[in-house]
């Protein structure tokens, strides 16, 4: 549950950001009476690399955090493991206050 809830998000990013280009890859290549699309799919299929990138450097700064915190030098809020509170909830150990 740990590695869920820290990295379930991301990841979601990744690979919907990977479907979505695929798809938009296959919408490119046809013909016919999809020409039209085929051409907006063209143009915005270099600006969807952001969304896996940005999902890859989310999982950076969170496995660092994860590091940062096995190693005892995070400062979080929360008061029973010292990890990062997300709302009420604390992301490392699921404390709520």
């Amino acid at each position: 549950m740990f590695f869920i809830r820290n990295l379930g998000l991301p990841f979601i990013l990744i690979f919907a950001g990977l479907v979505a280009m695929m798809g938009l890859l296959v919408l490119s290549q046809q013909g016919g009476s999809l020409a039209g699309w085929a051409q907006a799919a063209r143009a915005i299929f270099p600006w969807m690399i952001v969304l896996p990138a940005s999902g890859a450097l989310w999982v950076a700064l969170r496995l660092l955090q994860i590091w940062q915190w096995r190693r005892g030098t995070l400062n979080g809020g929360c008061p029973r493991c010292t990890g990062v509170m997300a709302g009420d909830r604390c992301r490392m150990c699921g404390h709520r206050q």
